[in-house]
């Protein structure tokens, strides 16, 4: 009977799995048509077309839709057959570096404890399951409520299922205690329901400010777990739109890709619907202290080795000290494979094959 169910189950995962992947292959299939139509590329020679297909198809990928490649090779100007395609990233390579097994360490409420030696924005509240906590002590909401309204500014984001600033808010408390009141976060609260984090403003480094004063800018960089290091496939810094708190690039705000030295490229990237805007920003823009900040997301990887590929949100204070603001295991962004090249560079053979032994 046991025999029965186990092969049972494998075949409803087995079920699911291909529904997922053939609902990616729709879904990011559509989005690329879009892409090219509202920022055209050159078609690929057919010597290119054959020599994409007969890459991929050495990891057991066949038919690979080649528009990505074609986007990426016409928008970055440099042809490459080892640009990953995001269905292919979605559907496979994601969940073979990252293991779906401990989904829920991307809670933003467990950031303090699994990263708890470095710096990180002071947590006011935390609604976990429902329960309010302040400082590990379960709390009243009415306590919890009490305590924030100490403070002069707060954001409020969901912990779980979030991407591009959904569910981020910022409250300025300070001279609006006639409408931010017990009332008013009582009615916030009950939209979120739970699992949910409230925390102080950082209070950001001047050089940072100077790309955008009114969002937390931050620096985008991903780092990939080898058998004996950490390296870093990418960094890019974001940054706000005028007037905006947030500094999500879907949300209007711009990019600009980081040197290895912490100089950016002189190209700003933003998105308008599904079209790539450049704008010239020549200047010699330098992110402080970058190689500390490179340091720390290598020594916080080798806290979580559950995931070989992270995407980490770091801010600058006022000292020029990195912040983990978060981190970002499933559901990351590849699309910048447009403006710094393939994603995983000189290690896109070793990702490959770890995926065609997991799937193929």
């Amino acid at each position: 009977m046991r025999s029965i169910f186990q092969q049972l189950k494998i075949f409803i995962t087995y079920l699911l799995t291909s529904l997922v992947r053939i609902g990616n292959t729709i879904k990011y299939g559509i989005a690329i048509k879009k892409y090219l139509k509202n920022n055209p590329q050159q078609k690929l020679s057919n010597e290119q077309k054959m020599s994409v297909q007969g890459y991929f198809a050495k990891y057991g990928f066949k038919n690979l839709n080649i528009n990505w490649h074609r986007f990426y090779s016409g928008f970055y100007q440099e042809f490459s057959t080892e640009y990953i395609p995001e269905d292919i990233f979605f559907s496979y390579i994601e969940n073979t570096l990252n293991d779906t097994e401990y989904y829920a360490l991307q809670d933003k409420n467990l950031l303090n404890k699994l990263f708890k030696d470095f710096n990180q924005p002071k947590t006011i509240v935390q609604n976990i399951n429902g329960f309010f906590k302040i400082n590990g002590t379960f709390v009243t909401e009415e306590e919890a409520i009490e305590t924030i309204l100490g403070y002069a500014s707060v954001i409020v984001k969901s912990t779980l299922h979030t991407y591009g600033g959904k569910s981020v808010i910022k409250v300025d408390i300070l001279g609006n205690e006639n409408t931010c009141n017990e009332q008013y976060f009582k009615t916030l609260f009950s939209g979120y329901e739970k699992n949910f984090i409230v925390q102080d403003i950082v209070d950001q480094s001047e050089t940072m400010m100077e790309l955008n004063p009114t969002s937390l800018n931050t620096i985008r960089i991903c780092t990939y777990l080898r058998e004996s290091s950490v390296v870093i496939l990418f960094a890019i810094v974001r940054f706000g739109s005028k007037g905006s708190f947030l500094d999500n690039i879907t949300g209007g705000g711009s990019y600009r890709d980081i040197y290895d030295n912490g100089s950016l490229n002189e190209t700003k990237y933003s998105f308008k619907g599904e079209s790539y805007i450049k704008t010239s920003s020549i200047d010699n823009f330098l992110i402080p202290n970058y190689d500390e900040i490179k340091s720390m997301v290598k020594k916080m990887h080798k806290e979580v080795p559950y995931f070989k590929m992270i995407s980490w949100d770091i801010a600058l204070d006022k000292k020029n000290k990195p912040i983990l603001i978060e981190y970002n295991i499933f559901g990351q962004s590849i699309g910048s494979q447009a403006t710094h090249g393939p994603l995983f560079g000189e290690y896109t053979e070793e990702v490959l094959t770890l995926t065609q032994k997991k799937h193929f």
